[in-house]
């Protein structure tokens, strides 16, 4: 072969290797690219998941809340219902002893 026929080769291979460079060079900044996102948007996802758990962690505290105030008002009906026999009872005891005083009048 001769030189410049081997040089025009080694030219044109030269000129390829430099064209894959730049293409695997261009790749890697895509790839780089590509990781900053996914990091960016990982960031992104671990700061909704804190959000997540602070709101699950206030709505445990509202649940129990609501567990506490759903047992006082049981309590609160119970007393009530006791309360309301007692009444309905005296009312009954009343109502016999207002028989009993007319039935003793006639």
């Amino acid at each position: 072969i001769p030189i410049p026929e081997a040089l025009r080769m080694l030219l044109a291979k030269l000129d390829a290797a430099e064209a894959e460079v730049k293409q695997q060079t261009e790749m890697i900044y895509e790839i780089a690219d590509c990781g900053k996102d996914m990091h960016e948007a990982l960031t992104q996802v671990d700061l909704q998941r804190h959000l997540l758990m602070d709101s699950l962690t206030s709505v445990q505290g509202d649940t129990d809340t609501v567990a506490e105030q759903v047992e006082f008002l049981k309590e609160e009906q119970t007393s009530l219902l006791k309360k309301i026999d007692d009444l309905h009872a005296k009312s009954q005891e009343a109502r016999k002893a207002k028989v009993r005083d007319s039935l003793h009048e006639a």
